[in-house]
């Protein structure tokens, strides 16, 4: 069976995990007792992404807290962290994701506009080069029947 320690590195070995905050924080050795009571449960990750999957992974025993500021709790309740920005909210998320699934329906929409119209102006294109190329060939024609006019009028 693992060890305390070995189990906390297994845990732990996650992309966007910073450190435990006890080992994080500068502080006097004469408190270390106190520091690692209060901090020694707490894992600082990047971002809330990185903190739902080490909630998960550790089965909600150990507090979380991301360099945004928001909280997972040991037990599984989250909290808000310091910024404002709609992107740090857990809370927020569900909005931005339907705004984005409609900006992605609207720019396919516009995007099979574009190809039906690039679609058609190829068509016209293709047609122009067969009308050009029919001309071409009538004015050879006439050309040479200019020419033999010509040497027959001589």
């Amino acid at each position: 069976m693992l060890g305390q320690q070995d189990r906390e590195k297994q845990l732990f070995n996650i992309e966007g995990f910073v450190g435990i905050a006890a080992d994080l924080v500068k502080h006097d050795p004469k408190i270390e007792v106190v520091v690692k009571n209060l901090l020694g449960r707490t894992a600082v990750v990047v971002d809330i992404d990185t903190a739902i999957k080490l909630a998960r992974k550790a089965g909600y025993e150990y507090k979380i807290v991301t360099l945004a500021g928001e909280v997972i709790n040991a037990g599984g309740s989250i909290t808000g962290g310091s910024l404002q920005s709609s992107s740090s909210s857990v809370l927020s998320r569900k909005a931005e994701i339907e705004a984005l699934q409609r900006q992605n329906r609207e720019k396919q929409t516009e995007l099979e506009e574009l190809n039906n119209k690039i679609e058609k102006l190829s068509k016209q294109s293709e047609d122009m080069g067969s009308d050009i190329e029919f001309k071409t060939e009538i004015l050879h024609s006439l050309q040479i029947d200019i020419n033999n006019h010509k040497n027959h009028c001589e």
